[in-house]
């Protein structure tokens, strides 16, 4: 079953290229989508309110 993917990358973080968050399309037939947050690599403390509106908006 295919299913879509969300991927989300922090700008800040220097831990994750940008290449390797692409890298996720070649996953799923089902469409990949990237969402970018103004952030380091801890996005779940820094940036909580952020990181739901992008979960939010790729399930609706």
């Amino acid at each position: 079953m295919a299913s879509p993917i969300l991927a989300i990358r922090a700008t800040e973080d220097e831990t994750v290229a940008e290449e390797d968050i692409a890298a996720w399309s070649a996953l799923t037939t089902s469409g990949h989508t990237t969402a970018l947050i103004a952030a380091g690599h801890n996005l779940l403390r820094d940036r909580p309110a952020e990181l739901a509106d992008a979960l939010r908006h790729a399930l609706s």
